[in-house]
């Protein structure tokens, strides 16, 4: 009888925190929706438009493939054998594309707001500027390749298993080391990302902050207004930066207890920070956030006229 309860308590904490997963991933279907409807109306697209919109597609559907597959491990659904190798692979496709893409967005703000003058950043600048969609491909690819070797070793760890073993110590030893692969892959495939955001990321606090000073020195109502302006990009770059490092952490903590009862909980943090992350987007975007007031005012307006 407990166990039963303890079933139905964990369905319905289950169940609302899957509620609200889905309900903060309309936040990437907005950022979808606003560029989409922009370059239908023949607008141009700015490099940071595509590259949130593309980050807003990737994690839509991570999200919505996991919790698609979470809910059928959860349910014991039918369908599990067929989609027991298909779905992880698009969810780890979905999932590196994120963070590759995350990690570009990065690198854009810091190559729009860093002070540098050298040859290699100027260059870079205008090559991220010209060439997004070759960066995005780029993310896509190297996303794909991480997920085929995660689903590969799910694949050579199912061969193996199809064979007799005189001796099962060979057999445990033979899922070790397919278990410790897809550790270091999927460790690697985090890492990437979290490096290239944090390098970006300290370099444009070094160079905001060595600005920031040489602004004090001045002294001038001028340069004070400037001051407030980095003050509030510093904090919108370090709350950004803080969700990508609980995320990481998130998923490396998930990887650690893949195989406890843990695991689905940890797992639902994973669709909930990038979520949060595109929340932030959305605020410190001035055309999602102006957009995305006018909305609240249309649902408002609709709202009080009287149904018949």
């Amino acid at each position: 009888m407990s166990t039963d309860l303890e079933g139905h308590i964990l369905l319905l904490m289950y169940t609302a925190v899957l509620v609200a997963a889905l309900t903060v991933n309309l936040l990437n279907l907005f950022i979808v929706a606003v560029n989409f409807l922009d370059y239908l109306k023949g607008r141009q697209l700015k490099t940071c438009d595509k590259i949130q919109g593309s980050l807003a597609v990737s994690r839509m559907g991570y999200q919505c493939v996991y919790l698609y597959y979470d809910m059928t491990l959860l349910f014991q659904s039918g369908g599990i054998r067929r989609n027991q190798k298909f779905s992880p692979f698009i969810n780890s496709m979905f999932f590196y594309t994120s963070l590759w893409i995350a990690a570009l967005l990065s690198v854009l703000y810091f190559l729009k707001i860093a002070n540098y003058k050298n040859v290699f950043f100027l260059l870079l600048k205008r090559l991220i500027t010209q060439k997004v969609h070759y960066f995005i491909i780029t993310a896509f690819l190297i996303a794909l390749c991480f997920s085929y070797l995660q689903i590969r070793d799910m694949f050579v760890g199912d061969v193996f298993s199809n064979f007799t073993y005189v001796n099962d110590t060979m057999d445990n030893e033979c899922e070790t080391d397919c278990i410790n692969i897809n550790a270091l892959v999927f460790s690697m495939g985090n890492l990437g990302p979290f490096i290239m955001y944090s390098s970006f990321f300290f370099s444009l606090l070094t160079s905001m902050c060595r600005h920031m000073k040489q602004m004090r020195s001045r002294d001038t109502g001028f340069a004070s207004k400037h001051l407030d302006a980095y003050y509030a990009a510093i904090k919108s770059i370090a709350a950004c930066f803080l969700l990508f490092t609980l995320q990481f952490v998130t998923s490396i903590v998930h990887m650690i207890l893949i195989s406890t009862m843990y695991k689905r909980w940890i797992g639902m943090l994973l669709v909930i920070f990038p979520s949060l992350h595109s929340g932030y987007l959305v605020y410190g975007t001035p055309k999602l956030r102006q957009q995305f007031y006018l909305l609240c005012l249309r649902i408002r307006n609709c709202c009080k006229k009287p149904f018949y």
